[in-house]
């Protein structure tokens, strides 16, 4: 005896359930585009910062380079205060395109002006420094580059603790509240900013805090 077999045919999707596949697999598609967006985007910002330090390492190495006094005209290292200047985004040799991309707005606290450069050199001449009086770079009341001497993510602090600071920068013994013309400093504090506007549409700041000395005693 033969027993014949049930064949059933396959059955075809609907259409309602192939547009609720369609829209899972726009879903998904559109997920990952947004991760490879945000890759691509970190990816840029980092590349970026590593310019951005290559620049700072520069400048700190011309100023250990640069002497404390001079009677021959020469850049000394108080010269270097409030100087700013632009890093390219490709480096020496490169494009010659601009970190930034658009000039970057002013934080908080300034007059909304714009900053020109994006690095800023900022010597703290206060024993014990107020944060809000460093970063105005170009005397118009603007703290383009504000700074963070304790990494508490303030640039206002009037106390300024959790740091080095405070620091006998006359050579006095002592830890009052002096100003010290920059010329006159024993101990140089620089801090060196660096803030853009990324093409990936993000802020972009790193800053670095170091002591210089004069490696050959002279003041």
């Amino acid at each position: 005896m033969t027993h014949r077999g049930i064949v059933s045919k396959p059955r075809g999707l609907s259409l309602l359930e192939v547009c609720a596949s369609l829209g899972v697999l726009a879903i998904a598609i559109s997920g990952m585009t947004s991760l490879f967006i945000s890759y691509q985007r970190s990816q840029i910002l980092v590349r970026e910062e590593q310019i951005a330090l290559t620049a700072i390492q520069q400048v700190i190495n011309e100023m250990r380079a640069s002497p404390f006094s001079t009677t021959t005209g020469e850049k000394i290292v108080a010269d270097f205060n409030k100087e700013t200047r632009t890093v390219n985004l490709d480096g020496p040799g490169g494009q010659n395109q601009r970190l930034s991309m658009n000039r970057l707005s002013a934080p908080g606290g300034g007059d909304g002006l714009k900053v020109d450069n994006e690095l800023g050199i900022i010597i703290v001449n206060e024993e014990n420094p107020n944060e809000a009086h460093f970063g105005d770079v170009d005397g118009d009341g603007d703290r383009d580059f504000p700074i963070d001497l304790n990494q508490n993510g303030r640039t206002d602090d009037a106390v300024v603790t959790g740091s080095i600071f405070p620091m006998d920068l006359g050579g006095d013994a002592t830890l009052t509240n002096e100003t010290i013309t920059p010329s006159l400093l024993k101990i140089v504090p620089v801090v060196v900013v660096v803030r853009w506007e990324s093409i990936s549409s993000l802020e972009g700041r790193v800053q670095v805090l170091t002591l210089i000395t004069d490696r050959s005693g002279k003041f």
